[in-house]
């Protein structure tokens, strides 16, 4: 929500999309990507999973198929809100991985950090994975 004040985007699409994405989520989890282990969930597997429990979900609700539209509006990353909601998810993986990481070698997380930088487009959101950067240099120095 605060991110998204400077970039012109339309908030209320964009916060109402966040919900339905995480609610996906909470339901059927995260997808995982972890080396070594034999059974990961792909991330087609993943989709398919979410769409039937979604659609169960917002079927039996006053305007479903207006969050399941969001949903996959989110899925596709076609739209500017659509964009800009994958890399907040991204960033607040790395959140997520500086807390685990005091609980573990850092190092076992090098590869989420990998990952988010890949992923952002947005000047804004470079800076800030920067300072996460900076922040777990400090965090953990190798």
């Amino acid at each position: 929500m605060i991110l998204s004040r400077k970039s012109g985007l339309d908030r209320d699409k964009l916060l109402r999309m966040a919900i339905v994405h995480d609610l996906a989520e909470s339901l059927t989890g995260d997808l995982v990507m972890e080396k070594g282990r034999k059974k990961v969930r792909s991330r087609e597997e993943r989709t398919k999973l979410d769409e039937k429990v979604l659609k169960k979900v917002f079927g039996e609700i006053e305007n479903g198929q207006e969050y399941f539209a969001l949903w996959q509006e989110a899925n596709e990353r076609q739209t500017k809100e659509a964009k800009f909601l994958k890399q907040v998810d991204k960033l607040e993986m790395l959140i997520q991985a500086l807390e685990y990481e005091g609980e573990t070698d850092p190092k076992k997380l090098d590869e989420f950090w990998e990952n988010v930088e890949m992923h952002l487009e947005d000047k804004e959101f470079k800076t800030i994975f920067e300072e996460l950067l900076t922040l777990r240099k400090k965090k953990f120095p190798k």
